[in-house]
């Protein structure tokens, strides 16, 4: 049996860092910091909106409409009266109540689909990875889009609103209409649409 070289006695051997402590992280990060203490301030103000909020968001004051910021009323009034950060207040109650539950059944349904995936296996365990590879394809902003001009009314639609709207002008009022010429439909392709 041979004895360690000296050599190796004396060598240092590296220091261990020191563990940093809860407060460090909040230090390091002061983005996340500032983020977490706007979202804490926001579930709060949601929680307790009737103690937080200044104004009742319901109750109109005519002397006190569309009013600019002012000590009264930080954000000012609308046009009704009503102070805007009480109804902000009041409005981040539901806007944290659809997005928890929003979050909630996107969580469920994602995992029964992928358990149902992983579970099944062969050509069902293929159908839904392709459906949700085409779900997560399409670029959210894309698909909201596409929801609402579907369920938007198309030009022909407007055509005939704006038309039963220009009877109704001929009927109280026909020197207007008859002097420009052109028949209704054509006088609404180049009047009101462009417009």
């Amino acid at each position: 049996m041979s004895l360690p070289s000296s050599d190796a006695a004396t060598t240092p051997l590296p220091r261990a860092k020191a563990p940093r402590g809860r407060r460090s992280m909040f230090l390091r990060r002061p983005f996340f910091t500032v983020a977490l203490i706007v979202a804490a301030a926001y579930v709060l103000a949601a929680t307790f909106a009737p103690h937080v909020a200044p104004f009742d968001p319901v109750k109109q004051d005519f002397m006190a409409m569309m009013q600019g910021p002012s000590l009264a009323h930080p954000l000012g009034t609308d046009s009704y009266g009503q102070d805007i950060l009480s109804r902000v207040i009041y409005g981040a109650r539901y806007a944290l109540i659809i997005g928890i539950f929003s979050v909630l059944i996107g969580a469920a349904g994602g995992l029964v689909i992928g358990l149902a995936a992983g579970l099944s296996g062969g050509w069902l365990e293929w159908a839904l990875m392709r459906l949700i590879d085409s779900i997560l394809a399409l670029p959210s902003l894309i698909l909201a889009v596409a929801f609402a001009a579907r369920s938007l009314p198309s030009y022909e639609q407007l055509k005939a609103a704006q038309t039963a709207q220009t009877i109704v002008v001929r009927a109280s009022d026909g020197s207007a209409i008859v002097e420009l010429g052109p028949s209704p439909g054509q006088w609404l392709d180049k009047e009101e649409i462009p417009s």
